[in-house]
This record gives C-alpha cells, sequence and structure tokens, in this order.
C-alpha cells in the first residue's frame, strides 16, 4: 500500500503561506473594526467650547482645578484633579506617572488612562461593596471610552500635534475630560 501523499512540498508552503496571509489581512481588519475613526459632527477634544460647556466648566470643580496643575503628565493631571476633587492626598498622583506621554511611547494617551485610573479610583469612594464598585467601573469606563471616540484619536502621538503648540488647545482638551469624568464620578442611583 502506498501513503505517499501527491501533496508536495512546494504546494504545502504555497498553500501554507496564502493561509497565513488571509489570516493576517482578517486579522488586520477585525482588529481595526474594533477602532473605530473619530465620528464626525462632533465636538473634538480641542475644538472651541460650546456654550453648554462653557456653562458646566463654570460650575465643576474637577474644570477649575485640572487647569491649575501644574507640571506633570497628562495621565498625572487627570488623575490628579480627582484626587484633588475627592479631597485625597496628591501623593497618590504617582501612580500615573509611567502613562504619561502614551505610557512612554507616544501611545494611548494619558487623558484617557488617566480617566480610567480616576474611574477606578472614584468607584472605591464612592462604593464599599465589590459588586457596586464593578458595576460602577463597568458602566463609566464603558461611557467615557465612548465618550472619547467621539472626540479624540487614542493615541498620544496623534493628539500631541494638536496641544504642542497651542496650550489653550491643551487647556481645553483638559477641562473637556475633567467635565466628563466629574459627571462620570457621581453615584449611580
Amino acid at each position: 500500500m502506498n501513503n505517499k501523499s501527491s501533496f508536495s512540498r512546494r504546494n504545502f508552503l504555497g498553500t501554507a503561506s496564502l493561509l497565513a496571509l488571509g489570516g493576517l489581512f482578517t486579522s488586520f481588519k477585525e482588529t481595526s473594526a474594533l477602532i473605530p475613526a473619530i465620528k464626525t459632527g462632533e465636538v473634538k477634544l480641542w475644538d472651541e467650547f460650546t456654550r453648554e460647556e462653557k456653562r458646566g466648566i463654570e460650575k465643576s470643580r474637577m474644570a477649575k482645578i485640572i487647569v491649575e496643575i501644574e507640571g506633570g503628565s497628562c495621565a498625572e493631571k487627570v488623575l490628579l484633579a480627582a484626587l484633588r476633587f475627592f479631597d485625597k492626598p496628591d501623593e497618590m498622583a504617582c501612580f500615573a506617572a509611567s502613562f504619561g506621554g502614551g505610557i512612554q511611547r507616544y501611545d494611548l494617551c494619558g487623558l484617557l488612562t488617566g480617566g480610567f485610573m480616576s474611574i477606578g479610583m472614584a468607584a472605591d469612594i464612592l462604593y464599599e461593596e465589590q459588586e457596586k464598585r464593578s458595576a460602577f467601573v463597568r458602566d463609566a469606563t464603558r461611557k467615557y471610552w465612548e465618550w472619547w471616540e467621539e472626540r479624540a484619536p487614542y493615541h498620544c502621538y496623534e493628539l500631541r500635534p494638536r496641544y504642542s503648540w497651542d496650550p489653550e488647545n491643551f487647556n481645553r482638551m483638559l477641562q473637556r475630560v475633567a467635565l466628563k469624568l466629574e459627571e462620570l464620578m457621581k453615584p449611580q442611583a
């Protein structure tokens, strides 16, 4: 009995290469679908404030705090503003240090990661029971992420040109983030 396959090594390598290439394209397509482009028609993180936003910022304690913070990375500014909002020690802002500069690689924006840290901290301050903390974090994180997707790209290297030479743009970005986080960090009913 001859069990020799008619499928040659050359055919195997050629087919395997095509399958691998197809898998690469498929995974790229799936991954890029998970990271949507900024939605059009929404106010961007760096845009001029709307009237409604101006009124909100005038009332927001955290939006006032965040622009008074000197030094530190974007992530540290966001976490420090949240710490001060909840009257917690400034020293805890060090937890955000490695997230600045897009996790030191110009990758995921520090305003985004600092916001997630702030939500986690708020959950611990607002709720004693783990179940309530988890529900709060899940809901607030989802809302912050969706809000962000409508206003800005995820990466520091894409955002930095928007504010590097324009401190007003940076302050608007900071205040919008603070305003949204203050809204999200209220206890849920």
